[in-house]
């Protein structure tokens, strides 16, 4: 499994202090998400007079500019009503409401049990990132039938939580952290053990993607395979991908630990 190459592209120049957008063509969410959390924390690594081009102005009708707070040349260029398929870059919280109306918007000719369980996916993910980072962001976009979701924060990554919350797992490797991760019940002791477990029952039913980074771990959690990152990430992102076209109910998965599960998340 190879890296991907824009992404990684990307987290070269964050960690070299500058971003020339002008090189890229194109960015998925889960780049413009990497970049949207770094450039916020520093958006001095945004170089001004380089932010033309394809990528650019995308970004701008993402109100990127406007979330890193540097002036966007090219106007405010947000996404029209004839411009469905963007979750632009926001917050991740639960209490941000523009997700789920972009949601809702998005999936308002598909099967109706996507809405639900998409809401579910995108709740569980979030409250993750509240619970143990404080501070992340959620970008979604559909291209050709298929969601893509990232979620990316700066906290202290999946393997540190566990391991700070049991010895047993002091001699495991992060990679091998983030697949027991996915295991139902398996928790840094704030949630149930259900939230990624959950996320990845979905994602294997859907034959979608479910890829997750941490420190310098890359997994595919679908295949199981993990690699070392060329450039590593300090925090955790998470990144999706869900077939519109072949969707999954939430209940089928839970079945009778619906009770059980209620609202608690949490990996």
């Amino acid at each position: 499994m190879r890296e991907n190459p824009v992404l990684n592209d990307i987290l070269q120049s964050i960690s070299l202090g500058k971003v020339e957008l002008s090189r890229f063509t194109f960015l998925e969410p889960i780049s413009i998400a990497h970049l949207s959390v770094a450039s916020k924390q520093n958006n001095s690594i945004i170089d001004h007079s380089e932010n033309r081009g394809n990528a650019a102005t995308f970004l701008s009708r993402l109100n990127f500019f406007d979330y890193i707070e540097i002036p966007d040349i090219h106007g405010q260029n947000i996404y029209s009503s004839n411009n469905l398929n963007t979750i632009e870059v926001n917050e991740a919280s639960n209490c941000n409401e523009t997700v789920y109306e972009r949601i809702q918007m998005i999936l308002a000719n598909s099967p109706q049990k996507n809405e639900e369980t998409i809401d579910r996916l995108v709740a569980e993910l979030i409250t993750n990132i509240e619970m143990y980072a404080k501070y992340g962001v959620v970008v979604g976009q559909v291209i050709s039938r298929v969601l893509h979701l990232a979620f990316v924060d700066r906290g202290p990554g999946i393997a540190t939580h566990l391991k700070k919350s049991n010895s047993k797992y002091s001699s495991f490797s992060d990679g091998s952290l983030i697949l027991e991760s996915l295991k139902k019940g398996v928790t840094s002791g704030q949630g149930k053990g259900f939230g990624l477990w959950q996320t990845h029952e979905v994602l294997s039913r859907n034959n979608g993607l479910l890829k997750i980074r941490s420190g310098n771990q890359i997994v595919d959690c679908l295949t199981g395979k993990c690699y070392k990152a060329e450039y590593p990430w300090f925090g955790t992102s998470i990144e999706l991908r869900y077939n519109l076209d072949n969707p999954v109910c939430f209940n089928e998965i839970l079945g009778n630990q619906n009770n059980e599960v209620g609202n608690e998340f949490g990996f």
